[in-house]
């Protein structure tokens, strides 16, 4: 059973290749990828202006950033994370079930998934206990995680057959 099942995975993953696909649908991936990349961005931007208005915010009170936030304060930011936690998951599951049929070897693949899986708990904590850097930290190596899978998706869709 077990041999069975991993020459048809192989056979599967041989058979169908990113540069397999019609034209259409590349451009279907490229411009949800695209998409990926704006949402990055405007995410990025927007948490980098949430970041300056809590600081000024705790300026202006004569606090520190990280004590201007009371218990009720980190609830919401507890329930907001697991939210923001499934959203990074769902766009991350996306974009890897087209990197899956990439032609990355499967060790890539796995070291992938773990650094992201990683990071995503990582960022997690970083916004439940309200830690800046670590979520600036952890979303910098998210992106850069997924504009990797996203590249050499892109360029195993246009590689040419050996």
């Amino acid at each position: 059973m077990g041999r069975n099942f991993y020459s048809m995975r192989r056979k599967l993953m041989a058979d169908f290749r990113l540069n397999h696909l019609h034209f259409g649908a590349k451009i279907i991936v490229i411009a949800f990828f695209f998409l990926v990349c704006i949402g990055l961005i405007l995410s990025m931007n927007t948490a980098s202006k949430a970041v300056k208005m809590r600081q000024a915010k705790a300026k202006a009170i004569g606090l520190q950033p990280n004590q201007f936030f009371n218990e009720d304060d980190k609830f919401l930011h507890f329930k907001d994370a697991h939210a923001h936690l499934y959203g990074h998951a769902l766009v991350f599951f996306a974009v890897a079930a087209v990197f899956i049929f990439s032609g990355v070897k499967e060790m890539y693949k796995i070291l992938v998934a773990a650094l992201m899986v990683v990071t995503l708990l990582v960022h997690t904590y970083g916004l439940i206990n309200i830690k800046v850097g670590i979520e600036i930290a952890s979303m910098v190596l998210y992106s850069i995680l997924l504009i990797y899978m996203m590249v050499v998706s892109m360029l195993a869709m246009y590689k040419k057959e050996k």
